[in-house]
């Protein structure tokens, strides 16, 4: 992420996409990393760079979910299947 994105990247963003299962425009606010547009805009660069995927809007909030999180739940799925034999 510090290579893809060197202007937006910080300590604080890594933290709140790492420490959350999803993310929204309104975490980074209330951590204090952007205001709201700017929050939306790192949310879509996020989106862009492959680092979040947009999964399901509820209301207006956009909702994304970190790739690597998205890759361990179908690993988890596919492992403990029902019905699988080990």
């Amino acid at each position: 992420m510090r290579r893809d994105l060197p202007k937006i990247y910080s300590r604080e963003l890594s933290e709140v996409i790492f420490v959350n299962p999803y993310c929204r425009s309104a975490d980074f606010v209330s951590v204090g990393i952007a205001k709201r547009q700017a929050a939306a805009a790192y949310l879509n660069a996020l989106v862009d760079a492959g680092i979040l995927m947009e999964t399901r809007l509820v209301g207006k909030t956009s909702i994304s979910i970190a790739r690597f999180l998205s890759s361990l739940q179908e690993l988890a799925h596919e492992i403990f299947a029902p019905g699988r034999l080990f």
